[in-house]
């Protein structure tokens, strides 16, 4: 999937109290508005998953988890509010028991035999158990979520600090198996070191304004994380679009997070000058030297 933000944002003081009025039928069909959207196939991604945290507590015969997520999206007031489907982990064959958000009880539903809950715009702590895990193989995981940790209850420190890691091997269907893989599950466990390998190239189109392509190849290797790439264009230059074959997120300072799983990915970022100039200053996101053309 390709991601990118639309790069538009709705300042409520920027509108004239006489147009006031009009903001909701100017706003009626656009409730995607603020969510990273593909701008080649304009399509919309309003969920964000954080780091999917799930516990195994042997003695309990239970695994907890703790699942972040952030909801993209225009907030409105009332009915009018849009909810979005947010899928949480396990399935028919293990489903999720007394899930909370943001601490309150939560109402889960069922889609196709897969967990979900209806949030609106915002941030949350999802957080729930699985019960009866001893005869079980495996945890369906959210097709979304990228970063996980999977940790062993029996090694908590008083303080509650987890102190045991635990090893983990997911499918190509992003199914968590609490044993080594067998020769059912074709998948070849290799520890590998976290590393990124990343190669820039690009393209200066003078025009009025300037604008600057740039296009990323990332090959990721170790475990799946979250990295932030900077210095993504020159000063006195601003984003105009983006697409990532991986979840990425503009940020503020010229700055890209990225959710990365080991593999090869590429992303694309184009900027425009804000006025003009004779010189520009590349910065490197990888060593931050200066190198001008």
């Amino acid at each position: 999937m390709l991601f990118s933000n639309s790069l538009l944002a709705m300042n409520a003081k920027a509108i004239p109290d006489s147009l006031l009025q009009w903001q909701d039928w100017v706003l009626y069909d656009q409730n995607e508005l603020n969510c990273p959207k593909d701008t080649i196939k304009q399509n919309s991604y309003c969920i964000w998953p954080g780091k999917l945290q799930l516990v195994h507590d042997q003695d309990l015969d239970k695994i907890f988890f703790t699942y972040p997520v952030t909801v993209y999206g225009l907030k409105r007031d009332g009915a009018k509010q849009r909810q979005y489907r947010v899928e949480l982990p396990g399935n028919n064959k293990l489903w999720p028991q007394n899930v909370s958000i943001n601490q309150s009880n939560a109402i889960v539903l069922d889609h196709n035999q897969q967990p979900f809950i209806l949030l609106a715009p915002g941030k949350y702590e999802l957080k729930g158990e699985f019960v009866g895990i001893e005869n079980k193989q495996s945890l369906q995981l959210p097709q979304k979520v990228i970063l996980l940790e999977y940790f062993a209850k029996k090694a908590l420190e008083r303080q509650n600090k987890l102190i045991e890691k635990k090893d983990y091997y997911l499918d190509p269907q992003n199914v968590l198996w609490f044993e080594k893989p067998t020769q059912k599950v074709k998948k070849t466990v290799v520890q590998e070191s976290d590393k990124i390998e990343i190669k820039v190239f690009r393209r200066l189109i003078d025009d009025i304004p300037a604008r600057i392509d740039s296009h990323y190849r990332l090959s990721v290797s170790g475990q799946r994380r979250e990295v932030i790439i900077d210095s993504l264009f020159p000063d006195d230059f601003v984003a105009h679009s983006y697409s990532s074959q991986v979840p990425a997120r503009l940020l503020a300072d010229k700055k890209i997070a990225l959710q990365l799983m080991p593999g090869v990915y590429t992303f694309n970022v184009t900027a425009r000058a804000l006025k003009p100039g004779k010189v520009i200053l590349f910065f490197s996101s990888i060593d931050s030297k200066r190198n001008a053309c």
